[in-house]
């Protein structure tokens, strides 16, 4: 009776010793602190950075890969509420986004976006934001104060690569674009709403596209900025005017490269508005840019995945 416990303890020993769990089989997880975090999983999508989508073809039964994709906001203060109108959009013709990045008021957008990934969530956090800040000038004290706060009690210490979408949040120091991947979400935020900062990307709005491509494995970038054709500015000081305008200017001067809608009309940009009167103002414009970003996909997955087809 001894022999035969003994033996039915070591068999369940060694079997224990000697199994493997299929999460660990199933998943590659890339996890260098100093990386940009992409973890590569069929099946798992916790972790930070953008996943690689794998989605199974019905007709043909076969395995088939989504493409990564990475959204860059160019700030433009208020009209940056348009940004809410594109993700809706972008969201009804299921394309899903695996990064945003963003800055200033713009930035605040993109990363309530990247917490839940859900349009209402922005615009429901959005609506009582807005409310609070009033007729208070843009990047006054009170200003910067009510989005400090508000910024620090949505996201606490969540890192910016501990969100539903990886956040990007850009700085420049000599000439070279910087965004770290282990900062805390509010720090970044806050500091970006500091538009006298040498650091600050307004100051240099210098094309990060490349690295962005490198080091998250992205296979597009989708960019949006928003500016009426005459924008105007009322509230900023002198200071902050110069460089505002100055920022703008190169948004206006190279509109492909900043993806930048126009809305024929003469108005303010630090001033609040309604959110229908925006999306009245760009929705025609986000309608045909969405809709041949959905032609550019159909036809990366028909490349890359010869046995796709679509719907």
């Amino acid at each position: 009776m001894t022999k035969l416990f003994s033996l039915i303890l070591v068999f369940i020993l060694v079997s224990c010793a000697t199994g493997s769990s299929r999460y660990d089989l199933e998943t590659v997880d890339v996890s260098d602190t100093d990386s940009s975090g992409l973890e590569i999983s069929e099946k798992d999508n916790r972790g930070y950075g953008p996943n690689i989508e794998i989605e199974t073809d019905e007709k043909s039964k076969t395995k088939v890969r989504e493409p990564i994709i990475g959204l860059i906001h160019f700030s433009t203060l208020y009209h940056s509420q348009a940004l809410i109108e594109e993700l809706k959009k972008i969201e009804s013709k299921k394309i899903r986004i695996s990064l945003v990045s963003g800055y200033g008021f713009g930035g605040i957008i993109a990363a309530l976006y990247a917490k839940e990934r859900s349009v209402s969530y922005v615009e429901w956090k959005l609506f009582s934001l807005t409310k609070r800040l009033g007729e208070h000038d843009v990047y006054s004290d009170y200003w910067k104060e009510v989005l400090s706060k508000f910024l620090r009690e949505e996201f606490k210490s969540q890192k910016v690569n501990q969100l539903a979408i990886q956040l990007i949040v850009p700085t420049v120091k000599n000439g070279i674009i910087i965004y770290d991947n282990q900062a805390m979400v509010a720090d970044v935020l806050i500091s970006s709403l500091n538009i006298e900062s040498e650091k600050h990307y307004i100051r240099q709005p210098l094309s990060f596209e490349s690295d962005l491509k490198k080091d998250f494995s992205l296979d597009f970038i989708y960019k949006t900025s928003y500016i009426p054709v005459t924008p105007t500015i009322t509230h900023l000081s002198s200071l902050q005017y110069g460089f505002y305008t100055s920022y703008l200017g190169k948004l206006l001067s190279k509109p492909e490269q900043y993806g930048l809608l126009k809305a024929p009309v003469k108005q303010e940009i630090d001033e609040i508005g309604l959110q229908s009167d925006l999306i009245n103002l760009y929705d025609k414009l986000i309608d045909e840019r969405t809709q041949k970003f959905e032609k550019e996909l159909e036809a990366w997955r028909e490349e890359s995945n010869p046995t796709f087809n679509t719907p």
